[in-house]
This record gives structure tokens, sequence and C-alpha cells, in this order.
């Protein structure tokens, strides 16, 4: 069985066994074992879970300029199967520019595919942060949180988008190292990350590196 090596959690790193969120020490997420939830109870959970809805007002800053969007993202279809230890779902985007009534809408869907066996690690922070790694600025309203899934090594997510923009619409298909759900909830966020973990560490996943 694969050990999980690191869980990052919002404003948080792991330290050791222990990690800390929002100034506080907590519990690192729980070893599979009798006593903990079963693989079939935590993929219900997840799978529940994922499925959402939410919208946020989007204030980005560019070189060209500030530009504002309204945004609405839902995931839905979420299927996290205990036999397979699979986890698939769609996230959709939908973008309407706020300062510019005449710009069409545009949007983005997405089926990802993946496998508990190849996750690597999670990450959950908040998008304001992941931006400015990327040196990009934004503001969100209200604030919103990315559970990012990291896999291992060598292994992706199979990821299908259909983007629909005045030009048409683009399909893609892309293996990707990560993928990201999308939550306004950051308790949520946390304790979907750490059911994600238990499934990973339950379905014999997870970093095997010894040295890290």
């Amino acid at each position: 069985m694969g050990r999980f090596t690191k869980v990052l959690f919002v404003a948080a790193c792991a330290l050791g066994s222990r990690a800390v969120l929002y100034g506080q020490d907590v519990q690192p997420p729980p070893k599979p074992d009798e006593n903990g939830p079963t693989l079939e109870f935590t993929m219900k959970y997840i799978q529940d879970r994922l499925n959402s809805e939410i919208g946020w007002r989007e204030d980005a800053h560019t070189n060209a300029g500030d530009r504002h969007y309204a945004m609405n993202y839902i995931i839905s279809g979420a299927e996290a199967d205990p036999k397979s230890c699979t986890l698939a779902f769609r996230w959709a985007y939908n973008i309407q520019f706020v300062d510019n009534a005449g710009s069409p809408p545009a949007a983005t869907e997405s089926d990802v595919n993946l496998s508990m066996r190849d996750v690597a690690k999670l990450v959950v922070e908040l998008r304001s942060d992941r931006d400015k790694r990327r040196n990009f600025y934004a503001e969100y309203t209200p604030p919103v949180h990315d559970v990012t899934i990291k896999m291992v090594p060598g292994k992706t997510a199979h990821v299908r988008s259909w983007i629909r923009d005045a030009r048409g619409t683009t399909e893609r298909d892309r293996e990707s190292v990560e993928v990201q759900a999308t939550f306004i909830d950051g308790d949520l966020s946390n304790r979907l990350a750490k059911a994600l973990v238990h499934a990973v560490e339950l379905c014999g996943g997870g970093d095997r590196d010894p040295f890290k």
C-alpha cells in the first residue's frame, strides 16, 4: 500500500507528521484501519460533496487593464467507484464579462477521469494565492478555494474539454498531471481533501518515495 507523504491545506504546509491550518495544529489524515471509514463510505462521501454549483465575481488586474467577470461554476455527474478506485466528474465554467456588456459569454466544460491509485497528494488553497505564484493577480468575491489533485510522476488524469466562445466550439483532449475542483466553502474544501486522502490510502495510492 502506498504512503501519502504530503497534504497541504489552505495557508498551510506539511511539517513532518503534522500540518498547520489557519495557525492551529491539526491531526494528519487518518491511515486506513479497521476503525476508519470504509472505502465504500468514503467514495460516496466524495461523490456527494463534489456535485455543487457556486458563483463569484472576479476582478482581474492585467497589463492591459482591469477586467471584471461574473463566474458560474458547476460540478456535476461525479462518480467515485470503490471497486475500480476511479473518480470521474464534469466541471463547467460560464463567464460573463461585466465591464463589456457587448461581449458574448464564454464557457468551458471538462470531463475529468482519474485513478485514485495514481494520486500523489492533495493541495487546498485560496485561488488568489495560486494565482500569485503564476504572476496573475485577481480578487474573488466571495473568496474561492481550489482543491488540487496531483498525480504521481508518470501518471496523469484524462481531461476532455469543450471551449465555447464567439468563434464556436473547440474540443480538446489532454493528459494532465493535476486537476482542480473549486469551492467557496473552505471547510468543505478541507473535509473533501481529507476524504480524498483517505480514499487514496485505501486504494493503495500515494507518493511511494520513502525519502520525501
